[in-house]
């Protein structure tokens, strides 16, 4: 029988912490809301969605942050000191440390392959639609993609995913698989305020087969810096759909950016939108770069 993708992606070693934790949360019968809120209070915060990840083994505690919340953890969960400690890997650290290492400016495909995620390269991707839905009250932002792929190599199994995140447990960006795919390993690079994932294909894909996938993300937007979706194509594709939808009251304006690759931030264009509960846009044939959309309240 072949193994799952979560066992293709997950070490043993790995799972044995999630199974140790998921055991000790349903014996406490606390959801993972109440759990946040309560390492909130104690003033080691740490997302649903890292909580989630390291539930399923998809991601380790492995940085002194992460450790102390994990000691607040066994006492929240009212199991002896080093229960959950002590079933982490002892070489956790070192497996996802080495990523740290790279310099930001290197090619975020590098960085993939520092942790075991196969190359963008093994595959290109024809179109993609980024379906963008923001809450009433634009506390959160869900972006729903559809992305069109063809392998470029035989036994193609994984694609990577890589966000942009800000540094901190508490505003992890929560990743899950629609269609098509399924999560696996979800690796948070620190130092590069970025988040690297891993979407498992149902089956190795033959050369040049084609396939299909929709994966989602969640972000909480307690961050006025930012208010919109950017996407980076590091290479030309046939075509690029953009959609936002807001749910309460539409923003004062929206407009379509994008940056060209090699540009920074002060050489962004930006083309004002007909603002509206749903705005759309098609880029046919778009140019490796940033491209998104920007709004105000």
């Amino acid at each position: 029988m072949p193994r799952s993708a979560e066992a293709r992606s997950l070490p043993a070693d790995q799972l044995r912490f999630s199974e140790v934790l998921s055991a000790a949360i349903s014996r406490r019968n606390l959801t993972l809301e109440r759990i946040g809120a309560r390492l909130r209070e104690a003033g080691t915060p740490v997302s649903i969605a890292t909580l989630s990840y390291w539930q399923t083994g998809r991601s380790l505690p492995t940085r002194a942050r992460s450790m102390q919340a994990v000691e607040q953890l066994e006492r929240l969960l009212r199991v002896p000191v080093g229960h959950l400690t002590g079933a982490l890997p002892r070489d956790s650290s070192g497996n996802w440390e080495q990523v740290t290492d790279i310099p930001f400016d290197q090619r975020p495909a590098d960085a993939l392959m520092a942790i075991g995620i196969r190359s963008a390269r093994e595959f290109s991707t024809h179109w993609i639609q980024d379906d963008i839905s923001i809450n009433a009250d634009f506390t959160q932002q869900r972006e729903d993609t559809r992305q069109f792929i063809r392998a470029t190599t035989d036994g193609l199994d994984r694609i990577p995913l890589l966000l942009d995140q800000v540094s901190t447990d508490e505003t992890t960006a929560l990743i899950s698989a629609e269609a098509g795919c399924e999560l696996g390993r979800v690796v948070q690079l620190e130092e590069q305020s970025l988040v690297a994932a891993e979407l498992l294909l149902p089956h190795p894909l033959a050369l040049g087969e084609p396939w299909t996938l929709h994966y989602r993300v969640t972000r909480d937007c307690t961050d006025d810096r930012e208010r919109g979706y950017r996407r980076r194509l590091t290479t030309s594709i046939r075509l690029h759909v953009l959609t936002a939808t807001f749910e309460g009251r539409q923003p004062a304006t929206i407009g379509y950016v994008n940056r060209p690759t090699g540009q920074d931030e002060a050489h962004e264009l930006r083309q004002e939108l007909i603002t509206g509960p749903f705005v759309q846009i098609a880029l046919p044939n778009p140019t490796p770069g940033v491209h998104g959309l920007s709004w105000t309240l």
